[in-house]
């Protein structure tokens, strides 16, 4: 018998000690880590009889280590450390003694010169490299392993945050090595290391403060960092690098490690997709001192701070875990069964009732397959049918019935299942509320619809909106003196269209002024500056205001003309606001402009920012409705700001969709001739 059968041989008769339920993983990670498989029997030899919890943690630890590895290997060149360890020294040299919120409040300049000396550095630093990285057991060490129960068990007896953990607990919120996919660069001991004292910089209380203090140091790190930039991850690095603000996936599973190796109970947990936009979103979730679990986006949310703009519109929510869940699409599934990716990994826990009121869904499944499983979709344009599956219910072939847990309320799901590859809808949308199951079926009435909007206004724009109150329309015949106040705005707009201001002025200026309140962002998408006509400069009818049905006219200035400016000096880039487009924008807080001569300015007319999700005059829109998929009622160009569409199924829920531009679409009811969209406002009744 060759060497390496009779280790794993060995290895077998061996874990026939260690009992359920982690026997069969212990055997199953040894068979798949083949030269490495005295490694991890090493760990299980060295606590064996000596020590039944870390033992009973490295059994934990083994048997599940055949589901992780890195989404790459990553190989970081000389220097990089040298050169973060000098930002960590200048952060504590800037910011000592200062409270969390004192670092946060700190009116940092763009143009420092520690910034340049810093990004000089950095560009002189070599690229990382990266690889495809293999599965966990065939290279992670007996040391390794060790080292990291060792130092998880003395967190967990010595940290005021972790003491009270079960054990069960423990091995979720403590021991893992890995948060998720993230490269195996920094052990335990080195997070302690770089981050300890910052996060323990004060003598106060409470996990709160702990993760005031780390947000507070990623971010004046990212302002140290301004001028760093690179096309490749540098795995913890990357929480330095504004450059990776989005990347929530890594952010979080980095913060989770971090927090871990401190002392702080982490795990990370995700939705597959948000209920008003087809993105999914990560974050951290640690237990307070009641021990209830708080969501936090890190670094730029605490606790519980972005609840209500953000994480209620999550829709199903999971825990990636380190241990394997046997109630996951992986191991549920029948023999040659597809399982979308989304579900692939058996390392998820369906949180969904600590974010919503939740309930159980029973459907019929009239359907002769072999499938175990069907799935609740959410709505996602690009995907095929329209369709993404983000839960999983089990299917009871008997009473043709399928059942999905944790389902959350007053959102609509498009039930679904797989034949082959191919996703296939299962009757029609459905939604629980107020304790009951509401199914979208239609009716055998038509009805006239107009249309206004492919997509919402974004949350986060409609806030930009009314940060307009206070701003001024200012005018001034020398660039450097003060200027005249000639209107203040004392509303913001409630929609993204154009929208015309008139106000009285009676003299000419050469500069005219958009000032925003408090000298915040702007975010004007377009702007243009309207009087009588000027021999003096170039002018032009301005732009249409919008028109939303056929009882109604565009409301043009009579006799007032767009007459066209240039910016003044250094002030280029903002042209976007002069760009007829509604999708650029610019964020500046001031705008000045420059006629050239003196010019009577009697009215402007503005766009906020937005994403262009009106309906725009030329391009092409496309009606469906969904009756066992989405069947589409017919296609117009859009000649005005709406669209009227006649003979339409009555009682579905639509989808509008434009074939000329743009990607972000959700689907909507349709009564009392308006538009409401899925999972924003509550169906009315009749």
């Amino acid at each position: 018998m060759k060497p390496q059968y009779i280790c794993i041989y060995l290895c077998a008769l061996f874990i026939m000690s260690c009992t359920d339920p982690y026997a069969s993983g212990i055997k199953q990670s040894l068979a798949l880590a083949g030269d490495n498989a005295s490694e991890l029997q090493a760990v299980l030899d060295y606590y064996k009889g000596k020590d039944r919890k870390k033992y009973k943690a490295a059994c934990f630890l083994i048997a599940n280590m055949q589901y992780h590895r890195s989404n790459r290997k990553l190989e970081i060149p000389k220097g990089y450390d040298s050169l973060f360890a000098k930002i960590d020294s200048v952060y504590k040299a800037m910011f000592a003694g200062m409270s969390s919120q004192e670092i946060l409040k700190f009116k940092a300049k763009k143009s420092d010169s520690i910034q340049k000396v810093l990004g000089n550095e950095f560009k002189k630093l070599p690229q990382a490299s990266e690889r495809k990285a293999p599965l966990d057991v065939t290279t992670i060490k007996a040391d390794f392993l060790i080292d990291n129960i060792e130092r998880s068990f003395k967190i967990w007896l010595n940290s005021p945050y972790a003491k009270e953990l079960s054990f069960d607990d423990f091995c979720e919120f403590i021991l893992p090595y890995r948060a998720t996919d993230e490269p195996l660069i920094f052990d335990k001991a080195e997070l302690d290391s770089i981050f300890h004292q910052t996060l323990f910089a004060d003598n106060m209380s409470g996990v709160r403060n702990r993760i005031e203090r780390y947000k507070a140091y990623v971010s004046k790190s990212r302002w140290l960092t301004y001028y760093m930039s690179t096309k490749k991850s540098l795995g913890l690095y990357d929480v330095y690098l504004e450059q990776f603000k989005m990347n929530c996936h890594m952010i979080a599973s980095w913060t989770t490690n971090i927090m871990r190796s401190n002392g702080i109970p982490t795990v990370y947990e995700y939705t597959p997709q948000w209920t008003d936009r087809a993105r999914r979103h990560f974050w951290c979730a640690t237990p307070d001192s009641l021990g209830i679990l708080r969501p936090y986006t890190p670094p730029k949310n605490n606790l519980m701070e972005d609840w209500e703009s953000d994480l209620k519109y999550a829709g199903k929510v999971y825990r990636k875990t380190f241990g394997a869940n046997k109630q996951t699409p992986y191991f549920l599934h029948s023999k040659g069964e597809y399982i979308p990716d989304e579900f692939s990994t058996p390392l998820l826990l369906d949180q969904t009732k600590r974010y919503h009121k939740t309930g159980t869904l029973e459907l019929d499944f009239p359907v002769d397959t072999g499938n175990k499983l069907a799935y609740l979709c959410a709505f996602r344009r690009n995907d095929g049918n329209g369709l993404y599956p983000v839960a999983w219910g089990i299917i009871n072939t008997k009473q043709r019935k399928v059942v999905f847990e944790q389902v959350p309320d007053s959102i609509v799901f498009f039930p679904a299942y797989y034949e082959g590859e191919e996703l296939i809808p299962l009757g029609n949308p459905v939604m629980l509320g107020n304790d009951s199951v509401i199914s979208y079926n239609g009716s055998s009435d038509t009805q006239q619809m107009t249309l206004l909007r492919k997509y919402p206004p974004k949350r986060r724009f409609q806030r930009m909106w009314q940060r307009l109150v206070g701003a001024k329309i200012m005018a001034g015949n020398k660039k450097n003196k003060k200027f005249k106040t000639i209107y203040k705005f004392t509303e913001g707009p409630e929609e993204a269209y154009l929208h015309e201001v008139r106000f009285s002025n009676e003299r000419e200026y050469r500069y005219y002024r958009f000032e925003s309140n408090k000298r915040i962002q702007s975010n004007i998408a377009h702007i243009e500056f309207l009087g009588k006509y000027s021999n003096q400069h170039y002018c032009c009818a301005p732009t249409p205001l919008p028109v939303f049905s056929n009882d109604s006219t565009s409301i043009d200035s009579t006799g007032l003309w767009r007459i066209d400016n240039k910016l003044t000096y250094k002030e280029n880039r903002k042209h976007k606001a002069y760009d007829n487009k509604m999708e650029t924008y610019v964020s500046s807080s001031m705008i000045t402009l420059d006629f050239g001569v003196p010019v009577q300015i009697e009215a402007i007319r503005y766009a906020p920012r937005n994403a262009n999700n009106m309906i725009v005059i030329g391009d092409k829109y496309a009606l469906y409705y969904y009756d066992k998929g989405w069947k589409r009622i017919g296609t117009q160009v859009a000649t005005a700001n709406y669209l009227t569409f006649e003979n339409v199924p009555a009682n579905h829920i639509y989808w509008l969709s434009n074939l000329s531009n743009g990607n972000e679409e959700l689907p909507f009811y349709y009564q009392n001739d308006t538009q409401f969209f899925i999972n924003l406002t509550p169906m009315r009744e009749e």
